[in-house]
């Protein structure tokens, strides 16, 4: 192995891309990757986040200590019934609820040119309203708020020339909702 350490071996800070634009990058990348890839990896890898992300960001909180502020009940089996939570949690709300939060959010603000040059400012609109309406606790609106980014950054970047990516969507919403209410009714 040579160690020999050149000039160009070394990086130069002055030259060196900043944090910012190599994270855009990045992302640019990623969102490329899942509109080009098959559904099955498309849906796991957004399940997949749509877990991590929101468990890398409620964790300080739990570090620090934070209580949560609890602002309503949270819809429950106990409350509705095991058929009803089932058809309006798992079935219902992910396709209402992806109307609401993706489709309609990114067809009608992507018309405005500022927020088309800034995509990020669509997924975060979308993300805020998402977050808003699971107003549960101040920890639910942060998870969920999480979620919904998640949700609108894959659909923008499978939306493009790519019909299914509603359904898609849909499909990763149902999982998780179906994983919660399983916990939920059966844990």
């Amino acid at each position: 192995m040579n160690l020999d350490l050149n000039k160009t071996d070394i990086p130069n800070v002055s030259t060196q891309e900043p944090f910012a634009m190599r994270c855009k990058k990045w992302l640019g990348n990623a969102s490329t990757f899942l509109s080009d890839t098959n559904s099955l990896k498309f849906i796991v890898i957004t399940l997949a986040v749509t877990y991590i992300i929101p468990f890398v960001l409620i964790i300080p909180f739990k570090v620090i200590g934070v209580e949560d502020i609890i602002l309503s009940d949270a819809p429950s089996v106990s409350k509705r019934g095991v058929v009803m939570m089932f058809l309006l949690g798992v079935i219902f709300a992910p396709i209402y609820e992806t109307i609401l939060f993706q489709v309609i959010p990114y067809h009608i603000l992507k018309r405005v040119p500022f927020l088309n040059r800034n995509k990020w400012l669509i997924i975060a609109i979308s993300a805020l309203l998402f977050g808003v309406t699971h107003w549960y606790s101040v920890m639910y609106i942060i998870f969920a708020f999480s979620v919904g980014f998640v949700l609108m950054y894959v659909y923008a970047a499978r939306v493009e020339g790519k019909p299914n990516a509603y359904v898609l969507i849909i499909i990763v919403h149902m999982l998780r909702n179906l994983v919660a209410f399983s916990a939920d009714t059966f844990f």
